[in-house]
């Protein structure tokens, strides 16, 4: 039961979420008709971006309602929570409107979770993610099944010039539902949500100081809502300001400061089944309120090339979720679960360079031939 309601909150936290550069000298600024960023897309092109997001994240079980172990009652169990991985982005062709179509493949993951002297860690191997708990094989945990397969499949994108992601398909899609019980997570990728690294860019020139906002809403598809049905909406609030335009040699780049903001109203998910398919008691479910995350921090953009360079921002959230008590009486009240969390977020960017073939060994040595005997009687 443990196992599973942590599945589930990860499955939820999953949802929710340089290059060295020669010595900067600051920039006169933008030109008096302003500064124009705009992603510059070129047939051929492939970027590996590295994304990594460490923090904390605290349960508050005091208002669960759990009985006490050893004499002491629930309370909050702090846990530190780590995730890298690449993704690899090919250009395969660039419209007249400078829009690409691109295909991207998730590379090179690993994971780790840390709560009460328990270690769940998974890194990629053979394509999929394999998991162990403390340091022990174990099978992948509940809200992650189904979605082992995702590492090396390749899935197909359009980007506008913008950065905003305006198409997504392909196997990777169909691999993910396996990730949030059959639910079509693509809205999380597309559907006019900024792309990799959070930077959706204005179709306007630009001047020192001057905001932009980006502004949707997105249908999440959490765990346990039953597969084709829309899940509830998050409203996504993006604010952005051109900081500052850097020289750094030949090029010049753009620091972009962001704040994004994420809105859930009160929401109920069923319950999801334990592991051995019984189903969860009749009626039950799972209901949060009262969430909210911020995401706020700077952006690096090459204006010369047009391209995203790095960033780096820091996450915080809260929530209360309430549940019902395994093994409590008809009709008791549900407990409440606390949740306070905060991140570290980088994303880095920049050629993909093929990784060199180990060195062969070198051929072995002839061994020196032998001196042939001489005949008897020779001199």
């Amino acid at each position: 039961m443990k196992y599973r309601r942590l599945g589930a909150v990860l499955g939820v936290l999953t949802m929710a979420a340089a290059g060295a550069w020669a010595q900067e000298a600051p920039a006169p600024g933008a030109p008096a008709g302003g500064v124009k960023l705009s992603y510059k897309y070129k047939p051929g092109m492939v970027t590996r971006y590295h994304c990594a997001t460490s923090g904390k994240m605290t349960i508050d079980l005091s208002k669960m309602g759990l009985p006490a172990a050893g004499g002491q009652p629930a309370g909050a169990m702090p846990m530190d929570l780590s995730m890298e991985f690449d993704l690899v982005q090919k250009v395969k062709s660039v419209d007249a409107d400078g829009t690409a179509t691109v295909s991207q493949m998730i590379d090179a993951m690993t994971m780790n979770y840390k709560m009460m002297g328990q270690n769940i860690a998974a890194k990629t191997q053979n394509g999929k993610l394999v998991f162990t708990h403390n340091g022990q094989p174990m099978p992948a945990p509940p809200n992650m099944q189904g979605g082992e397969g995702v590492i090396g499949q390749s899935f197909e994108a359009k980007l506008a010039p913008t950065g905003r992601v305006s198409e997504l398909k392909g196997q990777l899609s169909q691999q993910l539902r396996g990730m949030f019980g059959g639910q079509d997570i693509s809205q999380l990728f597309g559907s006019g949500l900024p792309g990799l690294g959070m930077l959706v860019l204005p179709t306007e020139p630009l001047q020192i100081g001057q905001q932009w906002t980006q502004e949707t809403a997105v249908s999440l598809p959490l765990p346990g809502n039953v597969a084709g049905e829309a899940g509830p909406k998050a409203d996504y609030k993006i604010q952005y300001t051109l900081k500052e335009i850097q020289q750094k040699g030949t090029h010049q780049v753009a620091l972009i400061d962001s704040r994004m903001e994420i809105a859930l109203p009160h929401t109920e998910v069923p319950m999801p089944a334990p592991p051995g398919g019984n189903p969860p008691a009749q009626g039950g479910t799972m209901s949060m309120d009262n969430f909210s995350q911020t995401v706020s921090g700077t952006h690096s953009f090459d204006v010369t090339d047009g391209a995203f360079r790095t960033s780096d921002h820091t996450t915080k959230l809260g929530m209360q979720m309430q549940m019902s008590n395994p093994g409590a009486p008809a009709g008791a009240a549900p407990g409440t679960m606390g949740l306070d969390g905060s991140f570290n977020m980088k994303v880095s960017a920049g050629p993909d360079v093929a990784k060199p073939a180990p060195a062969k060994a070198a051929p072995a040595k002839a061994a020196p031939a032998k001196a042939k005997p001489k005949p008897k009687g020779a001199h």
